[in-house]
């Protein structure tokens, strides 16, 4: 089980950083194409933690971005390009090739939303933990056990 902490912004259930780092650890181990391809930024503000991927000449009909059984899964397919006998090619240094990466996902973890903008794909997940689950501050008093006041 998860151990979630509350910040100070209204209650908002953020994981632990015990969670971040085994987010971290995690990713280490993640299904992984032959190469670092394509390259990916992941950073944290107070209520989301952010990826980022470099994704330039993609379109957003070749991404998809899916949750399927706790994993967060980014996969890319590019399209054919036609061959034109107008442009003659002296180098291809922006790759467009397929890739898919897989990202374990804490408990309660959702995707609060997905962008492409300018070859950046970002996508924001958040821990919405049920109210049932967060955790309870009790206030300490003095009871009577067994008809032995504990104030005496």
């Amino acid at each position: 089980m998860n151990n979630y902490t509350l910040n100070n912004r209204q209650g908002f259930p953020f994981p632990s950083s015990t969670d971040l780092d085994d987010l971290m650890r995690n990713i280490n181990t993640m299904e992984k194409p032959a190469t670092g391809y394509p390259f990916f930024d992941i950073y944290s503000t107070a209520e989301h933690t952010f990826i980022d991927f470099a994704l330039a000449g993609f379109t957003q009909d070749e991404i998809s971005v899916t949750v399927d059984d706790g994993r967060l899964v980014v996969e890319g397919e590019p399209t054919a390009e036609e061959e034109s006998e107008d442009i003659k090619w002296r180098k291809r240094g922006i790759s467009r090739k397929s890739f898919r990466k897989v990202f374990p996902l804490v408990e309660y973890a959702e995707v609060e939303f997905v962008k492409y903008v300018d070859g950046l794909l970002t996508i924001a997940l958040y821990v919405n933990v049920p109210e049932d689950k967060k955790p309870r501050t009790f206030e300490i008093g003095y009871t009577k056990l067994l008809g032995v006041d504990k104030e005496e």
